[in-house]
């Protein structure tokens, strides 16, 4: 029994030279030898300093060993001549291409492509003119005498403080009146306040038991509005200073002088007073209707909230 038929036969007879040659070239091909490749590295050729003659060829371009040369001075040519990798010349090129200048033979290291086995392969062979080698600088200090300094240096210190003392008097604010415990003559003195504006002040000071912010005397008659704010700006007040009312103990005449206390309110305290006996926060007299939220505002800081006599 044929396995094969006499078309297929010829067929295969003429297929199996051809699949030989293919693998035969493809061998071959394995085989070669790689142009671009090179036989050694770059750094191993340079490990040996010049010792070895030209070790391969590179687009038709025979690598030298090394010697000699001057980075500042070297063309390309020149460069790959004395045995500099090629990578490392066009560096070096671009390099003074911008200007730079190779002063120390470590700047070599600084070129594009130049790792340290490389470095350490050119640097015996790098010429570098010693006129190019960065010098000392030489600084010739003043020497003034030490008492002559010294002088100088007080003279600046006083004028430094001088100037700061000139800036903080012009910026420093005249110190504040505190008008709780001021007298006619201290108020005389307040740009807007004049003698009878001063007494008025005193008086009303005297009736509220002090002044608990400064805007109280807006509620004088003597004081115009443009000499409120005039005054405002010179004057403070302490608020500890305020006299208070002992709404649950006090008479009906010490309660009855304050402005803030009307006719009206003077005898709906003292009527719930007697029903009641006292309060112990302003809000009760609100809610007991004796005083108003305005009153009871403006009274708050005047009025003292004892429940027991003894305290």
């Amino acid at each position: 029994m044929k396995i094969f038929t006499e078309q297929q036969y010829r067929g295969l007879l003429i297929l199996l030279p051809i699949a030989l040659v293919i693998v035969a070239i493809a061998v071959a091909i394995e085989l070669l030898p790689s142009v671009d490749a090179p036989d050694k590295g770059v750094e191993q050729r340079l490990e040996q300093a010049g010792a070895k003659p030209y070790s391969r060829v590179e687009n038709g371009e025979k690598e030298a060993p090394l010697c000699d040369f001057n980075p500042n001075t070297y063309t390309y040519e020149e460069l790959r001549s004395a045995g500099v990798p090629k990578e490392v010349a066009v560096g070096i090129v671009r390099w003074r291409g911008y200007g730079k200048v190779f002063r120390l033979k470590e700047d070599i290291a600084l070129v594009s492509g130049v790792t340290d086995s490389i470095y350490s392969a050119l640097k015996p062979y790098i010429i570098i003119a010693d006129s190019l080698a960065p010098k000392p600088r030489k600084y010739d200090a003043p020497r003034p005498k030490r008492e002559v300094a010294k002088r100088e240096e007080k003279s600046a210190v006083q004028e430094v403080e001088k100037s700061v003392t000139q800036t903080v008097e012009k910026n420093a604010k005249p110190a504040l009146l505190e008008i709780n415990s001021a007298d006619t003559t201290a108020l005389i003195a307040i740009n807007g306040i004049g003698s009878k504006s001063a007494a008025e002040i005193v008086k009303y000071r005297d009736l509220l038991g002090g002044y608990h912010s400064v805007e109280q005397i807006s509620e004088l008659k003597c004081i115009t509005e443009q000499n409120y704010e005039k005054i405002l700006q010179q004057i403070c007040c302490d608020s500890c200073k305020i006299s208070k009312i002992d709404i649950n103990f006090a008479t009906a005449k010490a309660v009855g002088r304050h402005p803030y206390v009307s006719s009206a309110a003077l005898r709906k305290i003292f009527k719930q007073r007697q029903l009641k006996g006292g309060w112990s926060r302003i809000e009760e007299m609100v809610e007991d209707e004796i005083l108003s939220e305005d009153e009871a505002k403006r009274l708050a800081p005047y009025l003292w909230f004892r429940l027991d006599a003894t305290e």
